[in-house]
């Protein structure tokens, strides 16, 4: 073998084994990497600057919505007709009854559930006492047909699993049964969060992943995402159901 080749391959070896060294501990772990100076301080709105304003808006409205039986969902809060209101998806609420709200610093808030639309899997809850820190988005509908659109930047919030809120990016793959198909990846406790187009439009509300079939198993498709498009939505009863019950 040419000497040259044989020396690459030994240096390569010698560097895999010093990172992966680096990147392990004595079990097997991976380790963080240690700050001579102690542990960088984090700016919020640093984290943000990838963001449009309008994005970052949309992701701050995002909440937790605990539910009676222990799990949770998503949402994002909008003051609609000077009332304060969160719109998620309806399997996220079990029925009428108060939930409890938590936003990304941990305050909490109850709000009762004011509209149900077991059709298209979209909800509305209203609270009555303000957030300290979270301020409400503006629902905007946008002017254009989601449709026309194929392949459009999407971004949503959410509370997948057990993790802090998460913002991902996506974009319209497709279309199936009036519903809206989004490329992205999301995970149980994501249900109920506002889709956004990259102008802060609302778009829709996420309400499921795909299920495929692997040699007959059934299989996760969790970047095949299901959300509810703002056309499909009722915004007369809505609108009515909201000054009724505001």
């Amino acid at each position: 073998m040419n000497k040259k080749i044989i020396a690459l391959l030994i240096a390569l070896a010698i560097g895999l084994t010093f990172g992966l060294t680096f990147l392990t501990n004595s079990t097997g772990s991976i380790s963080q990497p240690s700050f001579p100076d102690g542990e960088p301080e984090s700016n919020y709105n640093a984290e943000l600057t990838a963001l449009s304003a309008e994005e970052a808006h949309a992701r701050g409205a995002t909440v937790k919505i605990l539910t009676p039986s222990g799990g949770h969902g998503s949402g994002t809060l909008y003051n609609y007709q000077g009332n304060l209101v969160v719109f998620t998806a309806k399997h996220v609420i079990e029925g009428p009854g108060i939930y409890w709200l938590v936003d990304e610093w941990g305050e909490e808030r109850p709000a009762i559930a004011i509209y149900l639309d077991e059709k298209y899997d979209f909800a509305i809850l209203k609270i009555s006492k303000k957030f300290t820190k979270t301020k409400p988005w503006r629902l905007r509908i946008p002017l254009y047909d989601i449709r026309d659109h194929i392949d459009k930047g999407l971004i949503f919030s959410g509370y997948p699993s057990s993790l802090p809120m998460l913002t991902n990016r996506g974009s319209v793959a497709g279309f199936k049964d009036n519903a809206l198909i989004m490329h992205s990846a999301t995970w149980m406790g994501s249900s109920g969060s506002n889709v956004f187009d990259n102008s802060g439009n609302f778009i829709g509300i996420l309400y499921a992943i795909s299920v495929g079939s692997f040699y007959g198993m059934p299989t996760l498709m969790e970047d095949v995402v299901w959300v509810t498009p703002y056309y499909l939505l009722n915004w007369k009863v809505i609108k009515k159901t909201i000054k009724e019950k505001g």
